[in-house]
C-alpha cells in the first residue's frame, strides 16, 4: 500500500471514529451528527471517484492496440469488431476492477434503439453512458438483408461496441502485428452481394444460414468461410434446370445446374412453370426415403409449406433429402437422460416451449420448420422471438462442438 493510499485510509477512520464518538455522547447535537454523516458520505464518493480515474489510466495504459480485422462496406472503412475489442480489453479492465453492463431503452426517434452501458468500479464509483442507433434491416439499394431479429441484434452489437471503444479510449490500427488479419477479416463487398445473390436463388432460410455461418448478415462473413458458404449454396442450386444468372455479382461465366431428374431416371417437365418441380422419379425416391427414415410426411409438407408433396420444386427436395440424410445419420440410441419424456412431449406441441425444447434436443430442422409456423400467426412477441433465436444459436454452438455443421 503506498503512502496516498495509507494516509486516505487514515483520515476516513479518524473521520468515522469522530463519528462514532459523537453519537455516543447523550447530548450530542442531532444537527451537528448529520452534517458529519454527510461529510463521510461525500469523502467516500469522492475516494471512490479518484480510484475509478486511477483504475481508468491504468486501463488505457495497458490495453493493446486493436486490429480493424472487418470491413464496412456501405463506408468503404474498416474498423474492429466487438470480438476483437473485448479480447484485447477485458481481462485489463475486470484486472483492474471495472465491469460493464449493457441494457437497452426507447430512443427519441421510434426508428432508432437506444444502447445503453453502466461502467462500475470496485470502489464503488460507477458512471452511465449510451447511444442512439437505428435498427436497420436493409443493406446496398434498400434491400432487405437481416430479419427483424437480427437488425436488433446487428444494433445492439454495434452499439456495445462503440460504446466500449469511447468509454475506455481504445486505439485502433489497421496494422496487423500478429498476422492474423487475412483470418480474421470479412469478406469483400463483391463476394458479399455474390452470397446474397446465392440466397436468394436457393430460397435458403436465411436464419438457418446466419446461425450456421455466425454471423448478422452478409457483410459480416469471415474470410475463411467464403468459400465454405459459396459452396453450400451452389450445392443447393445445383438440383435446378434453370441456368445461373450470368450477371450475378461474382458469378460470371457458371455454368448451368445440373438436372437431378435426369440422375433418378426421370423426364424434364416440359412447361416453364413447372420446370422447378420435382419429377415422377423424384416422388417415387422420396416416398421411400421417408419410410425408411421414419419422417413425418406431414410434417415435412407443412415445413416447406406444401399441399402435397408432388408439389416440392427441385431445391426443396435437395434440402428435403439433407433433412433426411441428418435424420437417419442420427445413432438409434435412446435420448440422453437430461431429455425427461415431459420435454420430450412439450418438443411435439406446436408452441415457443416446445420449439425450444426441439432445439435443445438437437432436432434443429424440425424446430426451424415450427419457428415458422409460429411466425405465420403474427402472435410472437419481440421477447419470445428472441429467446428462439438464442435457442437456435445455442444448438448450433452444440453441434458445432460435436464437430458438426447444420
Amino acid at each position: 500500500m503506498n503512502e496516498l493510499a495509507v494516509y486516505k485510509e487514515t483520515q476516513t477512520t479518524a473521520l468515522v471514529a469522530m463519528i462514532e464518538k459523537v453519537a455516543l455522547t447523550p447530548e450530542a447535537d442531532l444537527a451537528k451528527l448529520e452534517k458529519l454523516i454527510d461529510m463521510q458520505e461525500r469523502v467516500l464518493n469522492r475516494e471512490a471517484e479518484m480510484a475509478y480515474a486511477s483504475a481508468m489510466s491504468r486501463v488505457q495504459a495497458e490495453t493493446p492496440q486493436v486490429v480493424k480485422n472487418a470491413e464496412n462496406t456501405q463506408t468503404r472503412s474498416r474498423y474492429a469488431t466487438l470480438d476483437a475489442v473485448c479480447k484485447a480489453l477485458i481481462p485489463v479492465a475486470s484486472r483492474n476492477g471495472f465491469a460493464l453492463s449493457f441494457g437497452t431503452e426507447d430512443a427519441q426517434r421510434e426508428e432508432e434503439r437506444r444502447i445503453t452501458c453502466r461502467v462500475s468500479h470496485e470502489g464503488g464509483h460507477c458512471k452511465e453512458y449510451h447511444v442512439d442507433l437505428p435498427v436497420d434491416a436493409t443493406g446496398i439499394g434498400g434491400k432487405v438483408n437481416k430479419t427483424p431479429i437480427h437488425a436488433v441484434k446487428s444494433a445492439i452489437t454495434y452499439g456495445r461496441n462503440i460504446l466500449t471503444t469511447l468509454i475506455f479510449n481504445v486505439a485502433l490500427t489497421d496494422e496487423d502485428d500478429d498476422g492474423n488479419d487475412a483470418y480474421a477479416s470479412t469478406i469483400t463487398d463483391k463476394q458479399a452481394e455474390e452470397i446474397d445473390h446465392l440466397l436468394t436463388r436457393s430460397k435458403a432460410d436465411r436464419i438457418a444460414f446466419f446461425g450456421w455461418i455466425r454471423a448478422n448478415d452478409v457483410y459480416e462473413i469471415p474470410a475463411k468461410k467464403y468459400q465454405q458458404a459459396v459452396t453450400m449454396l451452389r450445392r443447393k442450386l445445383s438440383s435446378s434446370s434453370t441456368r445461373p444468372d450470368s450477371t450475378a455479382p461474382g458469378n460470371q461465366g457458371s455454368e448451368a445446374s445440373a438436372d437431378p431428374g435426369e440422375e433418378d431416371g426421370g423426364e424434364a417437365p416440359s412447361s416453364s412453370s413447372d420446370a422447378r418441380k420435382i419429377t415422377a422419379a423424384q416422388h417415387k425416391r422420396l416416398e421411400a426415403r421417408i419410410k425408411e427414415a421414419g419422417a413425418d410426411r406431414a410434417q415435412l409438407k407443412r415445413y416447406f409449406e406444401l399441399e402435397h408433396l408432388t408439389d416440392m420444386t427441385r431445391d426443396q427436395y435437395e434440402a428435403c433429402d439433407q433433412m433426411l440424410d441428418k435424420r437417419q445419420a442420427k445413432p438409434k440410441a435412446t435420448k440422453p437422460p437430461v431429455h425427461t419424456s415431459a420435454q420430450a412431449e412439450l418438443a411435439d406441441s406446436p408452441t415457443v416451449a416446445g420449439t425450444i425444447a426441439k432445439f435443445e434436443l438437437g432436432e434443429i430442422e424440425e424446430a426451424l420448420g415450427d419457428w415458422m409456423e409460429l411466425e405465420k400467426t403474427g402472435a410472437l412477441t419481440e421477447e419470445e422471438k428472441a429467446t428462439l433465436a438464442d435457442a437456435h444459436t445455442a444448438a448450433q454452438d452444440r453441434l458445432t462442438a460435436k464437430g458438426g455443421a447444420a
